[in-house]
């Protein structure tokens, strides 16, 4: 036999034994995990609780470490 032919054998038997296996597997291409989110009802509640939580102190003292790279540059 001709090595194409032999190349192309093995070809079609692996890819019916994948899909056999596959079926056998119960997996297929179409996803099966479900990703659930919960909101709250009141988000704005979890914004302004999140915003309260900055330092507005840290935050000055991080700006102008940074001005101060800048300048360096």
């Amino acid at each position: 036999m001709n090595n194409k032919i032999i190349f192309l054998i093995v070809i079609i038997a692996l890819a019916v034994l994948g899909y056999v296996y596959q079926d056998k597997l119960g997996t297929y291409f179409t996803p099966t995990t479900k990703v659930e989110i919960t909101i709250p009802a009141d988000t704005t509640e979890v914004i302004n609780t999140e915003v309260q939580n900055i330092n507005i102190g840290d935050l000055n003292s991080d700006f102008q470490s940074i001005d101060k790279d800048i300048s360096t540059l």
